[in-house]
């Protein structure tokens, strides 16, 4: 899975998907360095004999054998040369971003997610298990491939979720599930304005402290940063849309200073907003990841 230099546009990267599939399963034994880069897919991780070591998002993750890191698209990350075996499983994410109903799978993974056997050993029983049923069915490759791999990578992404909300629980949604649910979906309806830990705080009906300890621990993420990381994403369509300009873009998508949403923008796509409507000009990609006829 070496990254060749005709993809890489500073530090992002193009991933090769295959003309009418979005997804690529890769076992890779290559004792290779990748440097620093991002791309648009969310990348799933698993070595199969030896440990890997993964630098993502000023992090270092040790991941043993059958652990798993999920990586968000976007999200910058560097691997050193290391032996052994592992599975690198990428999903464009414009086949989740274009679809409002998977919504909930950029809510709940804007950071890196570690699954590790210590901690988490039956969810990864369960994840292993849906990466091998992927793994088998890639690899033996039939015209129905396609439709079971995306169906499996969206189950192994929901069975995730499910695992961050409710953890080891068997029971339905608790209140604080269905409070947190709520302000997710507010944050999604108002993210062009400007929202304060104060107003999030009120919607859910805690305090300020217990409100951003929680939030924390439901979505791996500060308030800020999420609310961020949303804002971005929808900077993303509108700037590959190219109807507007950055700065109508800035004020659409609830940045309120050019020079904010550029340092933002850079800070989570190793980017500027003018270099990533550039790229795609020059790749011709729209919104829908398909090349422009």
């Amino acid at each position: 899975m070496p990254i060749k230099p005709e993809n890489m546009n500073g530090d992002f990267e193009t991933v090769d998907f295959v003309k009418n599939r979005h997804i690529i399963v890769y076992d890779n034994i290559q004792n290779e360095t990748y440097p620093m880069h991002w791309h648009n897919s969310i990348e799933i991780v698993m070595p199969l004999s030896e440990t890997y070591v993964i630098n993502c998002s000023e992090e270092r993750f040790i991941l043993n054998e059958r652990e798993i890191l999920i990586i968000p698209a976007g999200t910058l990350h560097q691997i050193d040369a290391q032996k052994g075996r592992r599975i690198f499983l990428l999903m464009d994410y414009n086949t989740i971003s274009c679809n409002p109903a998977l919504n909930y799978i950029s809510d709940f993974i804007q950071s890196p997610i570690y699954f590790s056997l210590k901690e988490d050993s039956e969810i990864l029983s369960k994840l292993n298990y849906t990466i091998q049923e992927i793994y088998r069915e890639y690899f033996d490759y039939n015209i129905t491939t396609e439709i079971y791999v995306y169906i499996k990578f969206l189950t192994l992404l929901y069975d995730v979720i499910k695992f961050k909300i409710l953890g080891n629980k068997k029971t339905e949604l608790s209140e604080s599930d269905k409070v947190f649910e709520m302000t997710i979906k507010y944050i999604n309806k108002n993210y062009m304005n400007d929202i304060s830990l104060d107003t999030l705080a009120k919607v859910s009906g805690y305090s300020k402290f217990y409100f951003s300890k929680m939030f924390y621990k439901y979505t791996n993420s500060s308030v800020p940063d999420f609310i961020n990381k949303r804002r971005i994403k929808a900077s993303e369509l509108l700037l590959a849309d190219g109807k507007y300009s950055i700065t109508d873009i800035a004020g659409l998508t609830g940045f309120f200073s050019i020079t904010t949403f550029n340092r933002v923008f850079k800070k989570i796509n190793g980017c500027t907003p003018s270099e990533f409507r550039k790229f795609n000009i020059e790749n011709h990609i729209d919104i829908f990841g398909c090349e422009h006829l």
